[in-house]
């Protein structure tokens, strides 16, 4: 039993190593697929769309924080 649980030990921070390779992978591509997503909705809805988001975000950054 107490050898099972040392290769665990050393495999965990392999797989740690991993999740945290794909999460900074995933953040790195993260901006494209934004970038993706709002192409689709401009050749989609038109132009008037992202007027109407930014407009909307304008709003929101605007806005005060509520505590």
């Amino acid at each position: 039993m107490r050898q099972t649980g040392r290769t665990y030990r050393s495999i965990l921070p392999r797989f740690e190593r991993s999740d945290m390779n794909m999460v900074a992978l995933l953040m790195n591509l993260a901006p494209f697929g934004v970038f993706c997503l709002m192409a689709k909705l401009f050749t989609t809805l038109g132009l008037s769309a992202v007027v109407s988001l930014a407009e909307y975000f304008f709003v929101l950054a605007g806005r005060p924080h509520s505590q």
